[in-house]
């Protein structure tokens, strides 16, 4: 006889799954966290189906067995909920290299195509490059420097740290009458590349700046006698 659907893996990585797509759409989850929460989130439900018919086996000559599949069941329905709203966000992508600098250039290739794969006019790109202290491991405030039509930006940084690098591809079109100056204005935009994240680095090598101010040279260079 089948098992009931809530007592398979197979019903609960599927609502792991749903939930984790509502949550995402609804900003809860950033979408590159979003593959964290499901690996995360199916090693607590496989541990959970192992263990649970275990301890309802312990038990099944008496009538606690009834009572442990009850208590497994709402242990299993306000776990899940709880995990995706409580576990703290995955941790961020490894940076490869910090390289040690007070100013940095950071190129990256020209952005043609839409999100479906249509092509772009070159007119209509620019793009908005940003930083964020390594501290700000969830990205929260990043700091604007500016915003450019080329494929490169110098990155000058307020005070010292390590710094993530980041650019964000925006679409502008122009809405002036015709005959009139340009007026453009952004219409939509991508998601921010971040340099710790290897899938948009070149070679997947990622990369941040660590600026320290020198220390003052030595003085009072003196011989010691004994």
């Amino acid at each position: 006889m089948d098992k009931a659907g809530y007592k398979t893996t197979e019903f609960w990585l599927t609502l792991l799954t749903q939930a984790v797509g509502v949550l995402t759409l609804t900003g809860v989850i950033k979408p590159d966290d979003a593959n964290a929460y499901l690996q995360g989130g199916s090693q607590v439900i496989g541990g959970l189906m192992t263990v649970i018919p275990q301890i309802a086996y312990a038990f099944s000559r008496g009538k606690a067995k009834a009572k442990v599949d009850t208590v497994a069941k709402a242990f299993l329905i306000f776990l899940l909920p709880a995990f995706l709203l409580v576990a703290p966000a995955p941790a961020g992508a490894q940076v490869g290299q910090w390289l040690p600098a007070n100013q940095a250039t950071m190129e990256w290739d020209a952005v043609t195509k839409d999100a479906d794969g249509n092509l772009i006019p070159a007119a209509e790109i620019q793009y908005k490059t940003v930083y964020v202290n390594e501290a700000d491991t969830a990205k929260a405030a990043p700091v604007t420097l500016g915003v450019t039509t080329g494929t490169s930006q110098v990155f000058t940084f307020q005070g010292e740290g390590r710094f993530i690098l980041g650019v964000q591809a925006e679409r502008v079109v122009n809405v002036a009458p015709s005959g009139s100056p340009p007026s453009l204005v952004v219409v939509s935009q991508s998601a921010i590349s971040w340099s710790d994240n290897p899938s948009v680095c070149q070679d997947q090598k990622t990369f941040g700046i660590s600026r320290y101010a020198a220390p003052a040279a030595a003085a009072g260079l003196r011989f010691k006698t004994q």
